[in-house]
């Protein structure tokens, strides 16, 4: 018996050194996706945190406009009221504010803050702003239950060395304290959050590479482009489907704005649908925003709704339109009524996955088409962009309707057919109805695809083409340049490019 175990490793030599070598360069890739990026990153220096606290009338404060003080008091009238906080010599990474039980506000805190490296006083100036359509610069507070009352917590993405807290129209707070998460070294704290960004990026490539030359190991005469695409097309939509359960839930830009206004469209009465409607507040979304070690307590799956306070006045979104959703509309047509908060998650999830599932099945047919780029693929397996296509908003039509307009187009080089000339002018036309007018020269693709030599009078048709685009262009430039005057965007506009 040994010596017939001896013949079959002698006979299967090749193959038994080509699986060992691909399982070490998969335990390699494992290695460098997960293990390496932690060891790196605990050699970045030291870069925590310390907490100052301060009473109501000790704190720091200064610049109070419309805000009524009483001794700890802080009230507001019928308008948004405001104050700067400062700490000196000091930056800030996370505001609290505590407020006692006998206090009264509605769960909307913004918050403006001045990064450290800011030193111009117009630039500081318009990033205080707390109404200006364009200044990024902002976050709101969440609502949290304590002892005592409850407390407003803001964290910021990046140090700042000053902030300008927004108080709600008709409220009444007392204060009880104010507290400021602060980095002992600023530089050190801001350097080790992109070292740790960068590695764990690194990492990940790194080990994707070491697994594809370990299936190229195990199978080199089957590795032909066709299944390189294919193992790259498998890796991509595994990473997608990471993002809908890994990526927290409204993390998108204003996601729960979107949200909303998705729910108004297409499910009626969703404003009394109370978990479904206030999913952004239970879920807490701004407690995990910028802050990868926060966590989230698991009671929040069990609320009731005396527990949460629900918001009740419905939201738009200005730029959208009755088509900006149909991951939702698909959804909320579907879904019967949400009546706790585990089927507001699941309503929530659908959301997410319907786009994957539409995305999946146009890379799947241009695949099978031998009609699918790498640099689909790359500009795909890019975290931002697999963010923009999952979370609840206008840039996910735009997205699916550009990929598949892209695909469509490549698919039409190779073989021209009626069908595929009609889908390429529906998605670039769902593409350019997302988000008006940002993709009007997506059209450029249909136009090219154009069989101009079959029509006898080619030329005249391209001229009047050529005109009626010109017009369209213009009433569109007017059309948008109305829109910003009745929104006041044009006067932030102006700000921004002057800043």
């Amino acid at each position: 018996m040994t010596v017939h175990f001896t013949r079959a490793m002698e006979h299967n030599h090749p193959a038994i050194k080509r699986w060992g070598l691909a399982c070490l360069l998969a335990l390699c890739g494992l290695a460098f996706s997960w293990a390496w990026p932690s060891f790196v990153e605990g050699g970045l220096g030291d870069s925590g945190v310390q907490v100052r606290r301060w009473y109501a009338r000790q704190a720091p404060l200064s610049n109070f406009h419309q805000v009524i003080l009483l001794g700890d008091l802080i009230a507001t009238d019928g308008w948004l009221g405001s104050f700067d906080l400062a700490p000196p010599s000091e930056s800030i990474l996370e505001v609290r504010l505590y407020a006692g039980r006998q206090s009264t506000c509605v769960p909307d805190w913004p918050l403006a803050w001045v990064p450290v490296e800011v030193t111009d006083a117009d630039w500081e100036a318009f990033s205080l702003n707390l109404e200006a359509f364009l200044n990024t610069h902002r976050v709101r507070g969440e609502l949290e239950s304590w002892e005592e009352g409850f407390r407003v917590v803001w964290r910021l993405p990046q140090p700042a060395r000053k902030v300008r807290i927004g108080v709600p129209p008709h409220s009444a707070v007392r204060v009880i304290w104010l507290e400021v998460v602060v980095p002992r070294d600023p530089k050190a704290w801001q350097s080790a959050v992109e070292h740790q960004r960068v590695y764990r990026l690194v990492g990940l490539v790194l080990g994707l590479a070491c697994l594809l030359v370990a299936a190229m190991v195990i199978a080199p005469h089957g590795c032909t482009t066709q299944v390189l695409r294919g193992f790259l097309l498998a890796m991509t939509l595994a990473s997608f489907l990471l993002t809908v359960f890994w990526l927290p839930p409204f993390q998108g830009p204003d996601e729960q704005d979107h949200w909303r206004d998705a729910l108004s469209r297409y499910r009626r009465n969703a404003v009394q649908e109370t978990f479904l409607y206030n999913l952004p507040e239970i879920a807490g979304f701004d407690r995990v925003r910028w802050r990868a070690e926060a966590h989230v307590s698991p009671t929040l799956f069990r609320q009731t709704a005396s527990e949460i306070r629900p918001i009740t006045e419905p939201k738009r979104v200005n730029y959208a339109g009755f088509y900006s959703y149909p991951a939702v509309a698909v959804v909320a047509f579907l879904f019967p009524r949400v009546q706790t908060v585990q089927e507001a998650w699941v309503f929530y999830y659908l959301c997410r996955l319907v786009p994957v599932v539409v995305l999946a099945g146009l890379l799947y047919w241009a695949w099978r088409n031998d009609t699918l780029p790498a640099l689909a693929l790359a500009i795909l397996s890019s975290p931002y962009v697999q963010q923009q296509c999952v979370v609840v908003s206008t840039d996910t039509l735009a997205n699916l309707s550009a990929l598949a307009a892209g695909l469509c187009w490549l698919a039409l080089c190779r073989d021209w057919s009626w069908g595929k000339y009609t889908l390429l002018w529906l998605a670039t036309l769902l593409c350019f109805l997302a988000k008006p007018p940002i993709y009007a020269l997506l059209f450029a693709l249909p136009l090219l695809a154009t069989p101009w030599r079959r029509f006898p009078m080619r030329f005249p048709i391209l001229l009047g083409i050529t005109a009626l685009l010109s017009i369209l262009v213009l009433l569109l430039v007017w059309r948008g340049y109305q829109a910003m005057q009745r929104v006041h965007v044009a006067e932030q506009f102006r700000q921004q490019w002057q800043f």
